[in-house]
């Protein structure tokens, strides 16, 4: 069994997993939801899942007039110490592919807290048309993606 990691923080479902071998780059996909993973990204075996919650629960802790259109966060573990692996050595790319992507869609970050905390991620995600990336160094943090108010 592994640790609870980001599944005690509101992502309980792990909708996509795989075994990440260094030197290989690896995919994950689940509805519209990519996970590009280079082959840089880690130096050691490891076991990389992707982590969902409810949009409506994100809801509630978005601030107010924002519409949570996606959520996620990892679940990395090393594969010889059954440990979480919290920072990588290159970006894993988040790509989001939903006809609710424009222009001013927000990529935010949570908390590992209970109740969790919403902030803006420091970096502005590249949106191009109805698709959202952004790269992530590591998983300290769970993320949502939501639109403002029209």
């Amino acid at each position: 069994s592994y640790p609870a990691g980001f599944t005690a923080y509101g992502f309980a479902k792990v909708v996509a997993t795989t075994k990440v071998i260094p030197g290989q780059a690896a995919t994950l996909t689940s509805g519209e939801i990519t996970i590009q993973i280079p082959a840089a990204a880690f130096d050691q075996p490891v076991t990389f899942q992707l982590l969902e919650g409810d949009n409506s629960y994100w809801q509630h802790y978005v601030p107010q007039g924002q519409t949570v259109i996606a959520n996620f966060a990892f679940r990395v573990i090393d594969d010889s110490s059954n440990q979480v692996v919290a920072k990588f050595k290159a970006p894993v790319v988040f790509v989001l592919s939903d006809p609710q992507v424009n222009a001013k869609t927000l990529y935010e970050n949570t908390t590992p807290t209970n109740p969790p905390s919403v902030e803006p991620n420091p970096l502005a995600p590249t949106i191009t048309g109805q698709v959202l990336k952004h790269g992530n160094l590591g998983a300290p943090v769970g993320w949502l993606v939501a639109n403002p108010q029209s």
